[in-house]
């Protein structure tokens, strides 16, 4: 039995997002199967911090960088 059911929670599939975290320089990576209603992403954002499946941190130091160009654009 999962966690799930045991403690009778629902999960809204329209927010819920499945990442696969892997090492980059793997020869064979076993993707798991995809659960059928929820959406597989290599990066999505949680608390601020974006992650990706890589464990690069290529997407969060752009988007810092973005909100930087742009606060100093705005104090000028």
């Amino acid at each position: 039995m999962t966690y799930i059911s045991v403690h009778r929670l629902t999960v809204n599939t329209a927010k819920t997002k499945e990442i696969v975290f892997r090492r980059p320089r793997v020869k064979y990576f076993h993707m798991p199967p995809a659960i059928d209603s929820i959406e597989q992403v290599d990066c999505c954002k949680l608390l601020g911090v974006f992650f990706q499946s890589s464990l690069k941190m290529d997407s969060h130091v752009q988007y810092i960088l973005s909100q930087c160009a742009q606060m100093i654009y705005m104090d000028i």
